[in-house]
């Protein structure tokens, strides 16, 4: 209950980011709108617990536009990622989506593997319902209300076959929000469907029983997750599981 509860965390004023140093190979955390780095803190506990060092990043996710947001971030990722081999990236849900801008204008030269958590990678029903009220769109904020499936879709993507970098994406299909569900046709976490998280250049593709809120304290998705990144270092990671790729063909 109280790892449920440092969750949803609304984002609070001059939150510091949360650095531990382990190991040679950083993991860099991206939340969600309306969330605090206390959204990624069991995933991040886990991947500690491996070795690996972990940066849970909080930002002005409902304050800012991605422009904004992705200076911000840039300043805080450009003194600390030469101290590493690789750096690798772990978003949930508009965090992936903050990735893309992030890594389309900077991207570190030991730039490792990629893991979205239900990010909403063709754009999102709820956002392109939502922003018709400007109360909701003041909610969502500058970024949330860019998250329509025109917007997203016609991004310009950071990484794709030539680029080779590693791409896991994992969604949810357990929804415990029903109010919205008639919004929502597809298998869905209660908030992104499982289409809208496609990427056709993913590696892997998971769906999990989970919902959208506390997915990243499911333990398959701990699993999925440390399993991405170990098979693709050739990295010892006690008790992390093997998964086959699953491609994409849409």
């Amino acid at each position: 209950m109280i790892e449920q509860l440092q969750m949803v965390i609304p984002p609070l004023p001059r939150l510091a980011p949360h650095f531990i140093r382990k190991g040679d190979e950083l993991v860099v955390f991206l939340h969600g709108l309306w969330r605090s780095h206390g959204a990624m803190k069991p995933l991040a506990r886990h991947l500690s617990q491996h070795q690996f060092s972990t940066l849970n990043l909080p930002y002005a996710s409902f304050l800012e536009s991605f422009d904004q947001i992705t200076e911000s971030l840039i300043s805080e990722l450009e003194p600390i990622v030469s101290d590493f081999q690789k750096v690798h990236f772990v978003t949930h849900s508009m965090g992936g989506i903050v990735l893309r801008h992030l890594l389309a204008a900077w991207r570190p030269e030991t730039l490792g593997q990629i893991v979205m958590i239900a990010p909403p990678n063709r754009g999102s029903a709820i956002v392109d319902w939502a922003s018709e009220s400007p109360l909701t769109r003041f909610i969502l904020g500058p970024a949330g209300s860019q998250l329509h499936p025109s917007y997203c879709q016609s991004m310009t993507p950071f990484f794709n076959d030539s680029v080779g970098v590693p791409l896991c994406i994992i969604m949810g299909n357990r929804p415990t929000i029903p109010f919205v569900q008639w919004l929502l046709n597809d298998v869905n976490d209660g908030i992104v469907t499982v289409e809208e998280g496609k990427l056709r250049w993913a590696q892997e593709f998971h769906i999990v029983n989970a919902d959208h809120t506390f997915m990243m304290a499911h333990p398959e998705v701990k699993r999925l997750t440390l399993a991405f990144f170990c098979t693709n270092n050739q990295k010892e990671c006690q008790n992390s599981v093997s998964y086959t790729y699953k491609g994409l063909s849409k």
